[in-house]
């Protein structure tokens, strides 16, 4: 199974761009989207199910994470086996679970940051799903504006194309239409065609946005992995470029049934290398918060 290249030259044609569908496809990438249901029950999710908000089922040996003496907030438990059918790229662990976690109060800090980084926000876990046990209670010093209604989540395969203000977009725009954004307040008639056109190709509303894989779309022309990438290079780095194999895992979007709020309706969005993903290493992950 492999990414829809026939359905996306023929959406790039039906919108006018049909001379330079060879040159956009290498731009495209497959995601999994994922859609959110309000557990009427939660009690009755089976134990590593996948899911947004609620309480995560951990092993016996894996403890609730802390960042600067407070516990994270729990953001999302994605079990791999349910995920793997729609991942058209086979870039995910074919099995296993990821919790992933998010130290909301960052902004308390005296030296407060634009992004989180350390193995302690994703934790990944392969072994025997017989020994997982369901957290009974949030943490006690776990603020409740962090604690998110548990939904189950469904997946479903899907394509995208860079959206204005990505890292990817800017790179497309100048490959393919000669245009630098940079240098130029003059924007060409066929990059507006684009641009319209990759934005009528992503979920409108927000709580649509939730997926794997794929490119970040930006809320506020902003791409997480540019700020990412100034992560990894200490804040050093050259224009749009984005360093190594950086990528991004997961986007969880502004969503009512989870109660989950990012800035004004905005994002959170996990990165990691190519390399590290391959490699099942989840420690050096960047989560990027992005807010207006």
């Amino acid at each position: 199974m492999a990414i829809n290249t026939t359905e996306i030259a023929d959406f790039l044609r039906s919108g006018g761009l049909g001379d330079y569908v060879e040159k956009i496809l290498p731009f495209a990438k497959s995601c999994i989207r994922l859609h959110a249901s309000l557990a009427e029950n939660p009690a009755d999710l089976p134990l590593g199910s996948s899911r947004i908000g609620g309480l995560p089922d951990l092993p016996p040996n894996m403890k609730w994470p802390m960042r600067n003496g407070r516990p994270c907030e729990f953001i999302a438990q994605i079990n791999l086996s349910d995920a793997a059918p729609f991942d058209v790229e086979r870039l995910l662990p074919q099995q296993g679970l990821l919790f992933f976690f998010f130290d909301g109060l960052f902004y308390e800090d005296t030296e407060p940051v634009g992004h989180q980084f350390g193995s302690e926000i994703i934790l990944y876990y392969s072994g025997d799903f017989a020994v997982l046990e369901r957290v009974p209670n949030f943490p006690e010093a776990l603020d409740e504006f962090q604690h998110h209604p548990m939904c189950s989540l469904t997946y479903r395969s899907d394509w995208m194309l860079p959206t204005y203000g990505s890292v990817a977009a800017h790179k497309l725009e100048k490959e393919v239409f000669n245009f630098n954004h940079q240098n130029s307040n003059d924007v060409p008639h066929l990059v507006k065609t684009y641009r319209q056109l990759a934005e009528t190709s992503v979920p409108h509303e927000d709580h649509e946005k939730h997926h794997l894989l794929g490119h970040p779309e930006p809320v506020i022309q902003d791409d997480a992995l540019y700020t990412a990438s100034m992560v990894q290079n200490n804040g050093i780095t050259e224009g749009y470029a984005v360093s190594g194999d950086l990528m991004l895992l997961l986007q969880i979007s502004s969503d009512d049934l989870p109660e989950m709020m990012w800035g004004d309706t905005s994002s959170l969005y996990y990165c990691i290398s190519k390399q590290d993903l391959l490699a099942k290493q989840f420690d050096k992950i960047i989560c990027v918060h992005e807010s207006h």
